[in-house]
């Protein structure tokens, strides 16, 4: 069980492949001829190229739940970086094919380089899915972790919980504030489909009217599950409670007064006139009442 920094976790199983065969990658051929390999699917020695191709597709589709292409920006060796796209985009079209979720590492000598990030900008946009760039050989423990993480967001995303404040929760259904902030939720929510897309959600519910702030709070990886918290400016709270009840409430002292019911409360005195005048009027009623039977 891995635990991420943001409150992700996940259990995690590895399981390596050879990979599709690169132009110009050494070991495919031994004395001028395609070098042959037994597996375990055939009976008989198959070329190189052959067995790099079935294990790798028989450990996309069957063995693995989740996928990490691993290509290179040309930096690495001789290998051009031309040299590296047919079998990117033959893997990555056969896991999108299959459904099976993936994210790309880009390994490359300098991972900071103004042209391997926009390589990599071009790589998300190109797939529709997450890039890390790296370099392969001096791996920190920070760029596992966006690896991991990376590769995780890329997981459909099955269901979504969103906490309100209590008190919204308490308000008429068909109240304007409620019916305004379930409304921008179900909005910002149809862009939804992987784990990755609830940070954009985030970001557009910031900018919604009347919200003070809102975060991630929880991500459940392999459920598929992502808690979002939204939290509302407390002056929209007094606002609220006045609009309701009929009376001022400023802030915390005026509240409290109003619920104890305290002189100090706003409309103490208005309460206690119009008491007194409904009870004068119900006298009065009374009297007349009386001097009709007589």
């Amino acid at each position: 069980q891995i635990q991420l920094p943001d409150g992700g976790s996940f259990s995690v199983r590895l399981i390596d492949c050879v990979g599709y065969m690169v132009k110009g990658a050494s070991g495919q051929f031994e004395d001028g001829v395609e070098r042959m390999v037994t597996t375990p699917w055939f009976d008989k020695e198959i070329s190189l190229t052959e067995a790099a191709e079935q294990g790798t597709y028989k450990v996309i589709a069957e063995h693995s739940t989740i996928g990490l292409v691993v290509t290179c920006d040309g930096t690495i060796c001789e290998i051009p970086r031309e040299d590296y796209v047919p079998a990117e985009e033959r893997v990555i079209r056969e896991l999108q094919e299959i459904g099976k979720p993936f994210t790309v590492v880009l390994n490359s000598a300098e991972p900071n380089a103004e042209s391997a990030k926009a390589l990599c900008r071009s790589i998300r946009e190109k797939y529709g899915t997450g890039c890390v760039c790296v370099n392969c050989l001096e791996l920190s423990e920070n760029d596992i972790s966006e690896i991991l993480k990376s590769a995780l967001c890329e997981f459909p995303l099955s269901e979504l919980d969103v906490f309100l404040p209590s008190w919204v929760d308490a308000l008429p259904i068909e109240h304007t504030l409620r019916t305004s902030l379930y409304n921008g939720l179900c909005a910002s929510a149809q862009s939804i489909h992987r784990i990755r897309d609830v940070y954009p959600m985030a970001d557009t519910l910031r900018a919604e009217e009347n919200i003070l702030s809102v975060s991630v709070a929880a991500l459940q990886m392999g459920r598929g599950i992502a808690d979002i918290r939204v939290d509302l400016p407390r002056a929209l709270y007094y606002q609220t409670i006045s609009e309701q009840s009929g009376f001022a409430i400023r802030d915390d002292g005026d509240l409290m007064a109003w619920t104890a019911g305290t002189e100090a409360a706003p409309g103490y005195y208005d309460i206690s006139l119009r008491t007194l005048t409904e009870y004068r009027l119900e006298e009065i009623r009374e009297k007349e009442l009386l001097q009709y039977k007589n």
